[in-house]
């Protein structure tokens, strides 16, 4: 958990929207021109279900992730007619090493009953709908907000 609103320090939100919203505008500003040049591409945004569901201690991130789905919504009407489709995949619990190195086995347990599968996601059902959503098979899928999280 992070700090609460009134004691997130200006800097410490510019940071955190920095890394998880400015990251995308300089990545998708590289890669456009070669996209619209090509007539075809695919952006595919990371955000997190924290985006949608909020997250105590979590404005900063929250935030930044919120904005991502505001700016995917924007480009897929930008870029769609062009053939570039712009989505956002939004995980949920994923167990990484990280994710086991840093959360108590109890805690991990305890929202994965939380979970209508009853199992937390692993890094390749992400990755999974990442090469579908950015492959030729991905069609006319374009604008949407797709959870990977089990279940609401």
């Amino acid at each position: 958990m992070g700090l609460a609103f009134e004691d997130t320090d200006a800097s410490g939100w510019r940071q955190t929207i920095r890394a998880n919203l400015e990251g995308y505008y300089y990545t998708i500003q590289k890669v456009l021109p070669l996209m619209r040049t090509s007539g075809w591409g695919r952006i595919i945004n990371i955000s997190s279900e924290l985006a949608e569901d909020g997250m105590a201690g979590g404005g900063a991130y929250t935030a930044a992730k919120a904005g991502l789905h505001g700016l995917t919504a924007t480009l897929s009407k930008e870029l769609g007619p062009v053939g570039i489709l712009t989505n956002v995949v939004m995980p949920g619990w994923t167990m990484t090493e990280k994710a086991l190195a840093i959360f108590p086995a109890e805690m991990i347990e305890k929202e994965r009953e939380n979970v209508p599968t009853r199992k937390h996601s692993v890094p390749e059902d992400i990755a999974n709908l990442v090469v579908f959503l950015g492959s030729e098979a991905n069609g006319n899928i374009n604008g949407e907000l797709i959870r990977v999280t089990g279940g609401k």
